[in-house]
């Protein structure tokens, strides 16, 4: 979902993420971020990042700006927030 965001963005061809890295370089350094590691405290990290990253790839093609929130994103978001809490994590600044 994010690549074919990313490509557009850029103007490539989306033709699959093969070689995702030489097309679309700063999108793939990005993408990074959203590899969660080996605990929940990294897995919510990433999620974090990929809605980051979903989000400003949308706003960027023009489509996030001027819409409003719909009241999926608002719960998917508010959950998402909540995870840390919910899972026992400590939380910002702790």
């Amino acid at each position: 979902m994010l690549a074919p965001l990313a490509f557009r963005r850029a103007g490539v061809q989306t033709t699959g993420v093969r070689r995702i890295e030489s097309r679309v370089p700063a999108f793939a350094t990005a993408l990074g971020r959203t590899v969660g590691g080996v605990d929940a405290a990294a897995c919510v990290t990433a999620l974090k990042a990929a809605i980051e990253l979903y989000t400003e790839l949308r706003d960027a093609d023009g489509q996030g700006s001027e819409v409003e929130m719909s009241e999926v994103e608002r719960e998917v978001r508010a959950y998402v927030a909540g995870l840390p809490t919910r899972l026992g994590l400590p939380g910002p600044g702790s």
